[in-house]
């Protein structure tokens, strides 16, 4: 599922001050229907979009495809979220004992 890229994306997170350069990233998937890719670092996933900005963390153990309807669920350690295609929490969901939709980083 995943790709190495031949050179790492490097994404930035600009504030007023100045650009700091958050991750250096080697893994991606590919860009789905919404214009967005989980991202690997160190086993842990994020989400950036076709711009490659970062617009969700990489800090979770786990994400899923994303339905029809623009959500998805992502994993940290046993605590499931549902966010939408921005990054942003729709409904927390809790701990959840497993669940086969939630691809993990390994």
């Amino acid at each position: 599922m995943f790709e190495r890229l031949k050179y790492p994306i490097e994404l930035e997170k600009v504030s007023k001050k100045n650009g700091t350069v958050i991750a250096k990233l080697k893994m991606i998937t590919k860009f789905n229907v919404y214009g967005l890719a989980v991202v690997r670092k160190d086993d842990l996933l994020g989400l950036i979009n076709n711009k490659y900005e970062l617009i969700l963390p990489i800090e979770f153990d786990g994400i899923s495809d994303f339905t029809s309807d623009g959500v998805c669920v992502v994993k940290r350690s046993d605590i499931h979220v549902i966010i939408g295609i921005d990054g942003k929490k729709i409904r927390w969901v809790g701990k959840i004992e497993k669940s086969n939709a939630v691809r993990n980083a390994n």
